[in-house]
């Protein structure tokens, strides 16, 4: 029979042989075939014969570099079809790695762990468009400053295959492509000497000169060096409070269509790749609209300052 899905998975569909067996029948329909409890067992010991043998296969590097660069992507539907193997075929993968500074795939998840850092408990991972992509990403910085190793992925299957794993012998997937990136133990004492701290200016109502006072200490910090921007301010009808905004570098807002209405929010991806020293917001308590970053501002204060940078904001008191 040709192309005999009976006795091998999908994403082993490149494999080409014989089966000798006198356990079926000679005369037996597709269909029954497909259904017996005899082709089940076939197929599941054919499958992990298969797998012995690649297994086997990769400890020639030359050569599983030869059969990786044709049938890699192919193996890389595996661990989400067949559950059952998903350890066996993991340890099969290749890819690209920050430790190579190389295109070439050929590095495991076993090599990755045997050159993790003391503390270190995740796999860390970036998918992106090409190979230039992923290696110049500025979401690898952080990681690269810590010396910690990043598998580098950009093949079309690469970004459904992480979505739909968690770990690899006890050591948890973590995409790199995130602003909030977690590492763990390996942040702990460093991360918080760099976490951005918060200062607010209370006030039990309007015009009493909580947003004058930001701006005050603003321009005081600006005198002294710092890389002050104005991430979001209400408009304030007191001009002696706008003159101490003018020379102050703004962020532009993002301006969200909500209901055929503009909406003008603060535009937290701006600030964050800016990274200024010091962003002023007004209106700490105020509610973003739908389809905003997240659901409250103070929500984007705290991502704000877990990128290290400080703030200064207004807050009413009620």
């Amino acid at each position: 029979m040709d192309k005999a899905e009976a006795f091998l998975p999908n994403y082993l569909r490149f494999i080409r042989g014989l089966v000798d067996t006198n356990a079926l029948p000679l005369n037996v329909s597709r269909e029954l075939l497909q259904e017996t409890a005899v082709t089940r067992k076939l197929k599941k010991a054919l499958t992990k014969r298969v797998l012995t043998m690649l297994d086997k296969l990769s400890k020639d590097k030359e050569k599983y570099a030869e059969f990786y660069k044709q049938f890699g992507n192919v193996l890389k539907e595996g661990p989400v079809e067949d559950y059952d193997n998903k350890d066996a075929i993991l340890k099969l993968l290749r890819f690209a790695s920050t430790h190579n500074e190389s295109s070439v795939q050929d590095v495991s998840f076993e090599d990755y762990i045997s050159r993790m850092k003391e503390g270190q408990d995740k796999i860390y991972y970036i998918t992106a468009e090409s190979y230039e992509a992923a290696v110049n990403s500025p979401y690898l910085e952080n990681l690269k400053n810590k010396g910690i190793e990043v598998l580098l992925m950009w093949d079309r299957v690469d970004e459904w295959l992480m979505g739909n794993i968690t770990e690899f012998s006890g050591k948890e997937f973590v995409s790199a492509n995130s602003q909030d990136l977690k590492l763990g133990k390996l942040a702990d004492e460093e991360e918080k000497k760099k976490q951005g701290r918060l200062r607010i200016f209370f006030g039990y109502a309007a015009g009493v000169g909580k947003t004058y006072s930001m701006l005050k200490s603003a321009r005081k910090r600006k005198e002294e060096g710092w890389d002050v921007v104005i991430g979001y301010l209400e408009p304030h009808a007191r001009p002696e409070t706008m003159a101490l905004a003018d020379g102050l570098k703004k962020i532009p807002v993002k301006e969200i269509n909500y209901n055929g209405i503009s909406l003008k929010e603060m535009d937290v991806d701006a600030i964050l790749w800016r990274k200024p020293g010091l962003v002023l917001v007004d209106e700490y308590a105020h509610t973003n609209a739908a389809g905003s970053r997240h659901e409250k501002r103070y929500q984007d204060v705290e991502e704000i300052l877990a990128a290290g940078i400080v703030s200064e904001r207004v807050y009413f008191l009620e």
